[in-house]
């Protein structure tokens, strides 16, 4: 995960995914926050990409297929009460789809 500037209550979040392979059909990247307490911890413990756990909160989702490069635009959602975004990234098969890695946490400053 690479980030380019703070993310900032209100002004949006731009996230880039780029499938370099073949390997999968599809390549996803939840954008999620967590209810408090959890943590980075318990989203590796999670292991159902279908149908996630109630304490995990999806913002939004980014697809890409193999070899291609897929974009995530959002400016209304960010908020800081919401506590800090993690990004879950699975990859999907010819017959399941399946968690990869998560990433976080993504700290959204609150404006002044």
């Amino acid at each position: 995960m690479k980030v380019v500037n703070q993310v900032f209550e209100g002004e949006g979040l731009a996230i880039d995914v780029v499938a370099n392979d073949h390997a999968y059909q599809n390549y996803i990247v939840w954008i999620v926050t967590l209810d408090p307490g959890k943590t980075l911890e318990d989203l590796k413990k999670t292991t159902d990409p279908i149908t996630p756990p109630s304490w995990l909160h999806l913002i939004g989702a980014v697809l890409a297929t193999p070899m291609s490069r897929a974009t995530y635009l959002d400016s209304e959602t960010i908020d800081a009460a919401r506590g800090p975004i993690y990004f879950t990234c699975q990859v999907e098969g010819p017959v399941a789809r399946k968690f990869i890695d998560q990433l976080g946490p993504l700290e959204v400053k609150a404006l002044p």
